[in-house]
């Protein structure tokens, strides 16, 4: 998919992305984004060279845009520069500032390149075993972890922060105002902005606030409707306080969504109703 300029750039949209940006054998034109995406589980940017690297690829496949992943798992790959949110990760070294590096090597050279920082929202941790870093959000602050109805903290790919717990919500509002207040990013990507399942969102706190928001007692079933839109309102909530603050501190920032394609499956089982977002023009999206 080819996503152009003028309609990324408006002011105050909202990108949601379901595909992939691919290269071109001739020179990006103006009005043209093309961009790679480069996930934080291999090589690309763990050190210097790898970033000098890529971008020298970006350049000779006429790349114009980059989009990074800063945040895989509740980590950082830039650095922190705050203490109570997320630890710098340890795939790394702690000297090593990968976003900076990036930031500073895509726009020295011709042309220039964009950078958009990719971060995985809602899932901090996939493993079995705990975060090695005592400050990672898993270890430091349990007591924000989704749950299903039977209890279980690990659902679908893995941990969850619980969009209905406003301390969860605050420690990603942090983590994104952090990156784009200290960085120089053209745009700030959001993925798994979401619940993973239909059963999910359970968190003792999220049901104690949907159960006084609507005076009811107990345990909502995960088909239950009103529940449903509580939780679609969680997340859509969310976009619209921290994505406002986003643009107050970089009025020209590309804020985009790795989104569902289906409506329906995002809708239903992972509470993302991105077509409401598009509606609100919390942003438009492309499936």
């Amino acid at each position: 998919m080819l996503f152009r300029h003028p309609l990324l750039h408006a002011v105050g949209r909202f990108l949601c992305l379901a595909g992939l940006v691919c290269g071109w054998p001739v020179a990006a034109q103006a009005n043209e984004m093309r961009a790679v995406w480069v996930d934080a589980w291999g090589t690309g940017f763990l050190n210097a060279s790898q970033v000098t690297q890529l971008i020298a690829d970006c350049r000779t496949y006429n790349y114009n845009a980059i989009i990074v992943q800063m945040r895989r798992r509740g980590d950082a790959f830039y650095t922190p520069g705050i203490s109570g949110n997320d630890p710098k990760t340890t795939a790394i070294a702690s000297n090593f500032d990968a976003l900076q590096d990036i930031l500073n090597k895509a726009r020295s050279g011709s042309p220039r390149i964009e950078v958009h920082c990719w971060v995985t929202t809602h899932v901090i941790w996939s493993s079995t075993s705990p975060p090695s870093q005592p400050g990672h959000v898993f270890n430091l602050r349990p007591e924000y972890l989704m749950r299903d109805a039977a209890g279980a903290t690990y659902l679908a790919e893995g941990y969850y922060l619980d969009p209905g717990h406003p301390d969860a919500t605050l420690w990603n509002y942090i983590m994104a105002t952090n990156i784009v207040r200290r960085y120089d990013v053209d745009g700030f990507h959001w993925d798994y902005i979401r619940y993973p399942q239909q059963d999910s969102g359970y968190n003792p706190t999220a049901i104690a606030r949907y159960n006084t928001e609507f005076g009811r007692t107990g345990q909502p079933s995960p088909a239950d409707a009103q529940f449903a839109d509580w939780r679609r309102r969680q997340v859509t909530d969310f976009l619209r306080w921290v994505n406002s603050d986003l643009l107050a501190i970089r009025s020209n920032l590309v804020i985009s969504a790795a989104v569902f394609g289906s409506r329906t499956d995002a809708f239903n089982a992972r509470f993302q109703d991105w077509a409401a977002w598009n509606n609100e023009e919390i942003g438009r999206a492309h499936v």
